[in-house]
């Protein structure tokens, strides 16, 4: 994690070191030699700092403002912008990790989470201006609409500002729990060259970056200037059986219930295997195989049969396909290439020009094993009708493949003729800016035009055609034992489409700050602004996986665009010389929904010379995104806990089964809402020591979200409007329980967004930041960062009894870090300790209790140590090596995830960095 460092700009005791803290934070103390800023206002540079509109010379507010400068991202060792947020301490539970989002409609991307609630609730900006979004949503998480920061380009970052408050009467929608503000360089001179490796120490898990960055000008001096950066990063690809001692727990691999990394463990194989009990319903084309007695192919190995099920009567031998040590891709490779540009003309008393442009490419290429076929598979949703097409799960009578005479058979089998599976996405997003900006009669003033987008094409690689592969099992012209004999073969089924995605907005904006007056503290600062946006989303999947038309493959689609009008104003109020506060307010028209206000008051307040407290209270909103309003629909997959017609009444499909569903957009909806809540204060009880604690409270509600599928099942007789009708089964199964006909399972669920559930988490924060003087040498410093939730509840509806999250899987109380600096001479020494709390294996309301549990209850916490060195040779070089978990931690022991969770921990163990930069 990167910790805290602090910009000082002392005056007397803290009062102003205070308000130093609470904004631009965070430098490594004062340059030495330098003169108090106070003793010459007229040299103070007048800034803008995240969190306020407002142009100020000290940087004063009343907000908390972390602030992670470039040298602290290069001292860190992090590879990526994604690596940096990730390790912020208020980074939460339910971002996005690029690396293991196979199983997510995002492929390969990565999303924020401030206070766990959310990407969708946190705001990115790039040099104070939104972001596109990235163009591919993903409803699995609740990520209609987040920034990708994988593309944001590391080495042209001049510093990175974290606004731990909310801020939607500042910024408008998605400021709910925070605000990112990326700032890049603006004014660099002269030229710089640098590369970083990094790799595991094990071996695999390597990054390699390299950034070229060159500048001319000086606006104050010759009136212009200009800059570009050129970044480029690869990430290698990490196959599981490469890293499979590290990774998997021998607990995972020797468990009945898992058999992680086992061979063999799949009945899906190369070789088929056939099964007796088959149930058909030729209208629909829907089938259901009994696997509890089966067979291998005459053609399985010998070394590949497996008792898949040694209690049955008689025992299950099978062909078994080992997927973990032969398919399974555990970190996708991934590169990036980014420009970005800019550059600003003085025209003359006091008005310039500017423009930035940023470009960026990012590929990603997830891998899988290949397309398996037969018993349990066989619906796939349909988004053109909101049905199901279907491909028996069995081979009929008289097929040449069936071992069983004048009866169809069951099978299960891979596609490993096809090839490995794979999702390979290109991303490409840009940015175009151009504005004026001055000063007016002591107005300063700005405003600008902006265009962005982001693309992608996802593309899937060696897929079945469905209508291909059902004509080829009802005709018996695929062969199973021997694929390439049939009269169709892999070429006939394989199929590689293409889905296109596009997000875009254009922005207009202005605003104005200055003075209106005086109160006893001082200038009262004001800042007004409109902005007007114009956006577009759409997402187009090939018509054939829309259609239902690609085997056991769905995608979404959206259409939608809608206008944006803003108006926002802000007063900075200083009321005494140690009392000021800040009044926001802010108002959005959206073209689709209606309209919000948000109002924000924050207080300063210094009664003592080594004492300072603030709070604020703000509204917040998030608006419904184009997915969940607009025309837009998506069938997905799905998975169902429990049946209560099957399970409940007839003791069948207890541990759950396979099903599909579609999603659909509503027009109705209202945006979500929420409150925030800050308290705190700053100290400074000796020289050169500055704590600040911060009690913090988000309450969100109207949180949009589609209905869950377990509740839709469980209210399926109901005719309530909400349920009714939107449980859609098989037709009835008689194989499952001899003499009986039972319901079918499940085949799909219809669901919608609402406005439903509520989200209250509240904590702590905590940063301490000293420096220590050491005789004959440079000080030390020490920063300490660190976050704590008291509590996080979630109502799922009104009226629903609230559900404590916190401590429970994946929500950990405490997290923070503490680090060490040290610059002696031409050396910059660091070490970092990173922790983060245990927590319990099981989720909310979960008991745990059965084999998925394996004995463990409570997850171990999680420290580790990071160490850097850089030497600095004159001006021009510097060389720097990172040692990241030096002492090789490995990742907690969780239960129910196999191959280790890799959101909260790093699978590499101890990584070796090293890192090289000219001047020029």
């Amino acid at each position: 994690m990167i910790g805290h460092t602090w910009h000082r700009q002392r005056r007397h005791g803290l009062a102003w070191a205070a308000a130093a803290c609470c904004s631009l934070a965070q430098a490594q103390g004062s340059v030495p030699g330098s003169t108090d800023p106070a003793a010459d206002p007229e040299k103070l540079e007048r800034i803008t700092v995240t969190g306020s509109n407002i142009r100020r010379a000290d940087g004063e507010t009343a907000l908390p403002v972390q602030v992670i400068t470039a040298e602290d991202i290069r001292r860190s060792g992090k590879a990526s912008v994604t690596e940096v947020l990730q390790s912020l301490s208020a980074n939460g539970a339910n971002g996005l990790t690029d690396s293991a989002s196979f199983n997510s409609f995002a492929y390969g991307a990565s999303g924020i989470s401030l206070r766990s609630l959310g990407p969708t609730s946190t705001l990115i900006l790039v040099n104070g201006r939104r972001v596109v979004p990235y163009s591919v949503p993903d409803i699995n998480n609740g990520l209609t609409n987040f920034v990708n920061v994988d593309a944001i380009p590391s080495a042209a970052i001049q510093r990175i500002e974290v606004l731990k408050d909310g801020a939607s009467a500042i910024y408008g929608s998605d400021a709910m729990a925070g605000v990112v503000n990326i700032i890049l360089r603006k004014d660099f001179q002269g030229g710089e060259a640098g590369a970083q490796l990094r790799t595991s120490m094990d071996g695999g898990f390597g990054t390699q970056s390299a950034a070229l960055t060159v500048g001319r000008g000086d606006l104050a001096r010759d009136g212009w200037n200009w800059m570009a950066t050129l970044d480029v990063f690869h990430r290698d690809e990490v196959m599981l059986r490469d890293v499979a001692s590290r990774v998997i727990d021998p607990r995972h691999r020797d468990s009945s219930f898992y058999y992680t990394g086992r061979a063999g463990t799949s009945r899906f194989t190369p070789t088929p295997n056939y099964y007796g009990g088959v149930s058909f319903d030729p209208q629909s084309g829907a089938s259901f195989v009994n696997t509890r007695s089966g067979r291998a192919s005459a053609n399985c190995p010998a070394d590949q049969r497996w008792a898949f099920n040694s209690t049955f009567t008689p025992p299950l031998n099978l062909c078994g396909y080992s997927y973990w040590t032969d398919a399974a891709q555990y970190v996708s490779p991934m590169e990036r290439a980014s420009i970005f540009s800019h550059g600003e003309l003085a025209l003359g008393g006091g008005l310039s020009v500017f423009g930035e442009l940023s470009l960026n490419r990012l590929t990603n290429h997830q891998r899988d094993w290949p397309v398996p076929f037969g018993a349990g598979l066989g619906a796939t949703p349909n988004g053109r009708d909101g049905g199901v097409a279907y491909v028996p799960q069995f081979l009929p009578a008289g097929h040449p493949n069936n071992p069983f005479p004048n009866q169809p058979a069951g099978i299960t089998y891979q596609f490993a003729d096809v090839g490995m599976q794979g999702i390979d996405v290109t991303n490409q997003a840009g940015r175009l800016l151009v504005g004026a900006r001055g000063t007016t009669a002591g107005w300063d003033w700005e405003t600008a035009l902006m265009h962005a987008q982001d693309t992608a094409e996802v593309s899937y690689l060696n897929r079945i055609s469905l209508p291909a592969l059902r004509d080829a099992v009802l005709s018996g012209s695929y062969d199973f034992e021997h694929p390439t004999q049939g009269r169709v073969t892999a070429a006939q089924l394989r199929i590689n489409p293409i889905d296109h995605g596009r997000a875009s907005f254009t922005a207009l904006d202005a605003k104005v700050s200055g003075e209106i007056g005086r109160l006893p503290g001082g200038p009262i600062g004001m800042a007004a602004g409109i902005e007007a946006r114009h956006e577009q989303r759409n997402y187009h999947p090939d018509e054939r996986i829309y259609s239902g038309g690609v085997y056991l493959q769905v995608a979404g689609r959206t259409e939608g665009s809608r206008n944006v009008v803003s108006a926002f104003s802000e007063l900075s109020l200083p009321i005494t010389k140690t009392l000021q506060s800040q009044l926001a307010l802010r108002a959005d028209r959206y073209s689709d929904y209606g309209s919000s206000v948000t109002p924000k008051l924050a207080v300063a307040w210094a009664p003592l010379r080594q004492l300072k407290l603030r709070g604020s209270v703000s509204r917040g909103f998030r608006a419904p995104s184009l997915n969940e309003s607009a025309s837009s629909d998506t069938p997905l997959f799905s998975y169902v806990d429990f049946d209560p017609q099957r399970c409940g009444q007839f003791n069948v499909d207890c541990d759950g089964y396979n099903n599909s569903g579609v999603v659909k957009a509503n027009k109705n909806l209202k945006p979500e809402r929420s409150t925030a809540y800050g308290l705190g204060l700053v100290t400074e009880p000796v020289r050169d020591l500055l704590l600040t604690l911060d009690y913090w409270e988000f309450r969100r509600r109207n949180e949009i979200t589609f209905v869950d599928q377990q509740l839709l099942i469980n209210q399926e007789g109901s005719n309530d409007p909400l349920y009714a009708g939107r449980v859609h089964r098989l037709p009835a199964d008689t194989e499952s329980v001899p003499g009986q006909s039972i319901p079918g399972r499940i085949a799909t669920v219809d669901q919608l967004y609402l406005n439903r559930g509520r989200t209250e988490v509240r904590g702590v924060d905590v940063t301490a930041s000293t420096r220590l003087a050491m005789s004959g040498t440079a000080p030390l410093r020490i920063n300490l960062d660190m976050t704590y939730v008291d509590r996080y509840r979630v109502q799922s509806a009104e009226g629903e009894a609230w559900q404590v999250w916190t401590g429970t899987l994946g929500f950990p109380r405490l997290r923070g870090s503490m680090n060490l600096g040290w610059s002696p001479g031409p050396w910059d020494l660091n070490a970092t300790l990173n922790h983060l709390s245990g927590f319990a294996a099981t989720q909310a309301g979960q008991t745990c209790t059965g084999t998925r549990y394996l004995g463990v209850c409570d997850i171990a916490p999680y420290t580790t140590l990071d160490l850097a060195a850089a030497y600095r040779a004159g001006t021009a070089w510097t060389v720097r090596v990172n040692l990241i978990n030096a002492t090789n931690a490995r990742m907690p022991f969780t239960p129910t995830q196999p191959t280790g969770n890799r959101y909260w921990y790093a699978a590499a163990g101890r990584q070796l960095g090293v890192s090289a930069s000219h001047r020029f």
